[in-house]
């Protein structure tokens, strides 16, 4: 396992080769020694999700939890394609309100420390991700971005035709609001 930077301080892509014979193939996406190894110390996971995407064009996020409740996570693609984007919210870090994205295919994934905010958008039917998180989940520390904002300008990679989205996920703040209310993470 390796964990390669990106763009953005905080951002890595994260490197997990597969073990391939005539049966198939066996990757693992974390090891405790290969973690510490490529960032300095151990992640303890709190909490390993599954998430499922039925339908190319549906979009999800941005969110971002607020202190005490800001988490780091790994996302790694199980099956299909997703297009995955953060936006780095640290208070004092230099990339302040920029975003990067990542094309996620199977048995590709990234890490991603606390203090972004997340979205996705399904690039292909049936997508499937493994998702870690290393904090505790609250619906009370959880902040929605516009997806479309235009300061933020994220250049989706849009199939024909409007996302589907959630009315959560359509109901942001802009990112001037989050300023205004929230400054950062």
């Amino acid at each position: 396992m390796e964990l390669r930077k990106c763009r953005l301080d905080g951002l890595y892509d994260l490197v997990a080769p597969r073990l391939s014979d005539s049966r198939g193939y066996m990757q693992k996406p974390y090891d405790s020694r290969g973690f510490a190894s490529a960032y300095g110390t151990d992640k303890v996971w709190r909490q390993i999700i599954v998430s499922h995407t039925a339908k190319v064009g549906t979009l999800r996020g941005l969110y971002v939890q607020r202190a005490p409740h800001t988490e780091g996570k790994a996302v790694v693609c199980l099956r299909g394609r997703m297009w995955w984007v953060v936006v780095d919210l640290r208070r004092a870090s230099p990339t302040f309100g920029m975003w990067e994205g990542s094309d996620l295919a199977p048995g590709q994934g990234i890490f991603i420390e606390p203090g972004f905010a997340h979205g996705c958008i399904a690039l292909a039917d049936d997508t499937d991700l493994l998702l870690m998180a290393d904090n505790d989940h609250s619906d009370t520390s959880g902040i929605g971005l516009l997806w479309n904002d235009p300061e933020l300008a994220i250049d989706w990679p849009l199939p024909s035709g409007a996302p589907t989205l959630s009315a959560a996920h359509a109901a942001g703040l802009s990112f001037s609001d989050f300023k205004a209310r929230h400054g950062a993470v």
